[in-house]
């Protein structure tokens, strides 16, 4: 199922953070292709901080 592997993703990147990862796009259009809810599973990380959001729905975020 793509949604579980997008969810267990956001763990693998968060654990980027040890390797210096400061901050990640993330191009949610690309996902609503697919009906996957990625915004909903975004906010409620803490580690994931969104910093700006420019055209397209292409959103930053800094890693806590």
């Amino acid at each position: 199922d793509l949604q579980v592997a997008w969810k267990e993703n956001l763990d693998l990147i968060a654990s980027g953070l040890k390797a210096g990862v400061t901050h990640v796009v993330v191009h949610l259009d690309a996902f609503h292709r697919d009906h996957m809810e990625v915004l909903p599973a975004l906010e409620k990380r803490r580690d994931f901080e969104l910093m700006a959001i420019g055209p397209n729905n292409i959103r930053l975020y800094r890693m806590r």
